[in-house]
């Protein structure tokens, strides 16, 4: 299993999560000071973006995954397309309005590192097993 942290928004947030064993982090938006405290631990670091000018300073840090979040509020799949034609070499992390309505939609993109979405974890024990399961169907493409 590979742990990460989210959610993190500021370097110190950052080395307290690597002191805990976190082996990568992901940001709502692009921190330089996170971008840069990966590079130096050789970390793997997701942070958010949604326009030209933070997808450009991520890759001036080595980023070529970028979160795209959140993604429902910001154009969604198109945004990401007409991104994806000025940057041939990044993909994305969709979050924030992606569900089992759109996720077939979202995996469909060859762009698409991967998602991530809090649908699943919304309920009852069974019920967020339920929405896992489906999930997990869903991207094996069985439904």
């Amino acid at each position: 299993m590979l742990v990460g942290a989210g959610t993190v928004i500021n370097r110190k947030q950052a080395e307290e999560a690597l002191s805990y064993g976190a082996k990568f982090i992901v940001s709502p938006g692009f921190s330089e000071e996170v971008a840069q405290l990966c590079n130096e631990r050789g970390v793997p670091y997701l942070g958010g973006c949604v326009t030209p000018t933070e997808i450009m300073t991520a890759i001036s840090y080595g980023c070529n995954i970028i979160k795209f979040f959140p993604c429902s509020n910001y154009g969604g799949l198109g945004t990401m397309k007409a991104l994806a034609a000025a940057f041939p070499a990044v993909t994305f992390l969709p979050t924030g309005g992606i569900s089992d309505k759109n996720l077939a939609e979202y995996l469909a993109w060859e762009k698409i590192f991967a998602v991530g979405g809090s649908w699943m974890m919304k309920g009852t024990p069974e019920e967020i097993k339920d929405k896992c399961a489906a999930a997990v169907a869903i991207a094996k493409g069985e439904t």
